[in-house]
Order: C-alpha cells, then structure tokens, then sequence
C-alpha cells in the first residue's frame, strides 16, 4: 500500500514490520525477505537493502540442490536481474558483470525462442525453463560470487 501512495513512508514502515514479523514466525518463505529488501529500498536505506538481498540470496544457496534444480527461471526476470547488475555496475564497478549481463540476456532470448530447454509443455507456453536443464557455465551464471556478494559495495 505504502507503493501505490508514493511510496509513503509510514505505510512503508508498516509494511516492514509486518514483513519481519512474517519471517520470524515462518522463515522458510522466501517472499516476506525478498518483499521486505524491496521495501527497504523505498525507504532509501540502501545499505539495509542489500544486506537483506544478501541474506536472501544466502538462503537460496543454501537450499537442497534438488530444490534449486527444480527452480525456474524466467526471461522477465533474468532481464530485470540483469538491468538491476547493470545500474550497480555503472556506479561500483562489480567484478565480471558485464559478462553475466551478457550471459543472462542472451539465456532470455534463448528461453523465449524455446531454444534451450525442454521442459513440459506448461513451462514452454510460459516461457519459463528448469534450472537443472541449463548447461553447467549458464547454471553457475545463476549465483557466481561476482553478483551474491554485493552488499559489500555499499559499505
């Protein structure tokens, strides 16, 4: 709510509050950490921010590697990923981005034209693909150090 009343911070205050109680009672939820680093970053409490991308990037590592095999990856959010790098690239200079941009739009293109992957028929619709499906360098593209390790920058 606090994002559709431009970004008011009272509600947005709320909102992470709401969030960090959510993930004290039910910490196997990804979305509560990931909404409340987006939360954060309205805010403007950038550093905060990336600490909670971190710790949520830890906890997707962290994850059995069937579980992550299982995960899909999708074109939207490779692009968005990679726009995301590309905007703390041009201010930090992060190690190896520029290769992991090029990498993670080219596997977007590649999704979309179904070129990649052959999952089922619902996640070829959706263009969507199974990380277990991706070659080992594209996997690794996923979650090298280069990019998991960012909250440093800010620091």
């Amino acid at each position: 709510l606090g994002a559709v009343r431009g970004d008011e911070s009272g509600m947005l205050e709320q909102a992470l509050e709401g969030y960090e109680r959510c993930i004290a009672e039910i910490d196997v939820d990804l979305g509560p950490m990931r909404m409340k680093a987006e939360t954060l970053l309205r805010l403007h409490r950038y550093q905060d921010a990336m600490l909670a991308f971190n710790q949520l990037a830890d906890r997707r590592i962290a994850a059995a590697p069937s579980e992550i095999d299982q995960a899909e990856v999708a074109p939207f959010r490779l692009r968005h990923d990679a726009d995301q790098l590309e905007v703390l690239d041009s201010r930090y200079g992060v190690d190896g981005a520029k290769e992991r941009i090029a990498t993670w739009r080219e596997l977007a293109v590649s999704i979309e034209s179904a070129g990649v992957c052959a999952s089922d028929a619902v996640s070829r619709r959706l263009h969507r693909c199974r990380v277990a499906e991706l070659a080992q360098p594209i996997q690794d593209s996923l979650g090298a150090p280069a990019w998991h390790g960012r909250a440093h920058i800010l620091r």
